[in-house]
């Protein structure tokens, strides 16, 4: 498995997050992963986690040497060479790591806000 052949989307269970899978998602990679950031870490993300059925991992994004640990470990297990993060997930660690450990991060800019109703999931009956 080649480094770059996988991707993962840095999830807080925002629209802006939906919104990046649905762009990867287009953009031919061999796997999907989501990582959920730590301080992210709640029933509410994890139900919707649940629905999407990616293979999913919880990482403290928040702090630099847990951070660049997970993702080196992750770049090497499960060949993730590319990041995709909405822009106002973004934070100076995960910037920081990417580029130390040549992880590609594509930061998507959305509007600020996106309803609902044009980002769903499933058809509410």
């Amino acid at each position: 498995m080649g480094p770059a052949e996988n991707c993962a989307v840095v999830f807080n269970g925002l629209v802006e997050d939906y919104l990046c899978l649905r762009w990867i998602a287009r953009c031919g990679y061999s796997t999907i992963y989501l990582i959920v950031p730590l301080r992210a870490y709640c029933d509410a993300v994890l139900k919707r986690v649940e629905e999407l059925r990616l293979q999913t991992f919880v990482v403290d994004l928040d702090n630099y040497v847990v951070a660049k640990n997970c993702l080196r470990y992750l770049y090497e297990r499960y060949g993730i060479g590319v990041i995709a993060v909405s822009a106002s997930c973004l934070t100076s660690v995960l910037e920081r790591v990417c580029r130390e450990l040549g992880i590609v991060l594509r930061v998507l800019s959305t509007p600020c806000y996106i309803p609902w109703s044009r980002v769903a999931t499933r058809t509410m009956v």
